[in-house]
């Protein structure tokens, strides 16, 4: 279109121009100014035509892009949705979150209303399950002569003096036993360092057991002398029995080697423990402390004695 209106307007000049045509020398003044007044005249009416071309061409452009504009909506209505369902999936999550530690929490007060505390942070009492509501781990493993042993574990990891504690439910699935046993560590001849551990904890259960008894069974060995008599030929042999005491130049050697014992035992109405020093194959000592509490232990043996009946 534009092009025609300058094809018009070029014929227009053209036809102009040789009606008014003459030398550029001859022209009076006043046609040089007549020239230029119109060329200002043809540049404003360009001017004129090509604003008139580009208003006529844009309601031509804007439905060109009313597809794209409508697919950039369409674009952001999928993204704001998409973010909704975000959003709620995360919501859900939360909430989700929120009232299993809440239950968690009602279980674990029910837990600790319900049952007597026990060492280690354990329950007297409890069932397999009930020990995991409190955040324990179990793994199964085995305790000679005693049924449904587990390894217990958990992630806070509150007694690292005690390399396992293992937890024994019995045939009733409620916790009656408890056993610990102690880090094994580097100790001297005489274990100067077990024999340190071995009383701090004797005073502490001491303390909140009471009837405190040890038991030491020392290296006992033999030892003969010889004696002169009036017969050269006939000495005298005397034989002495002897025995290393407790903590001697050789004792972590004798635990070792099961030459000499050393164990305590506490007691109240309720609950009885028996704590041992221990040394194993590389010298390394350790404790083991066994806690039973004793009502849920004779209700074990009864059921133990019932099942027998039962099946005789």
């Amino acid at each position: 279109m534009k092009k025609l209106y300058l094809l018009i307007l070029l014929s227009c000049l053209f036809a102009y121009g040789k009606v008014t045509h003459a030398e550029p020398n001859t022209l009076p003044a006043e046609n040089k100014q007549t020239n230029s007044q119109r060329t200002d005249f043809l540049d404003n009416y360009i001017q004129e035509v090509d604003a008139l071309h580009e208003a006529t061409s844009q309601p031509d452009e804007l439905l060109k892009q009313e597809p794209k504009i409508l697919q950039l909506q369409e674009r952001e209505k999928q993204i704001l949705e998409q973010g909704k369902i975000e959003r709620e999936k995360i919501e859900e999550k939360i909430n989700k979150e929120k009232f299993e530690q809440k239950r968690a929490e009602e279980k674990r007060q029910h837990i600790k209303d319900t049952y007597e505390k026990a060492p280690l942070g354990l329950y007297w009492g409890i069932s397999q399950e009930e020990t995991k509501d409190i955040d324990f781990t179990l793994l199964p493993t085995e305790r000679k002569n005693y049924a449904e042993v587990y390894l217990v574990e958990s992630e806070h990891n509150l007694h690292p003096e005690f390399k396992h504690i293992l937890a024994i439910y019995g045939k009733r699935d409620h916790l009656w036993c408890i056993y610990a046993q102690g880090t094994p560590k580097e100790d001297t001849p005489n274990a100067t360092e077990i024999m340190h551990l071995y009383k701090k904890y004797y005073e502490a259960l001491e303390k909140k057991y009471g009837n405190a008894q040890e038991y030491f069974t020392p290296y006992k060995y033999t030892e003969e002398i010889v004696e002169e008599t009036e017969d050269p030929k006939k000495p005298k042999i005397i034989v002495i029995e002897k025995e290393n005491p407790l903590g001697g130049p050789t004792f972590l050697q004798e635990l070792r080697e099961e030459k000499a014992s050393l164990y305590a035992t506490f007691e109240n109405n309720e609950v009885g423990v028996v704590m041992s020093v221990n040394v194993n194959e590389n010298n390394q000592s350790y404790l083991t402390i066994d806690f039973k509490n004793l009502k849920l232990m004779q209700a074990e043996k009864d059921a133990e004695l019932t099942e027998l009946v039962d099946e005789l």
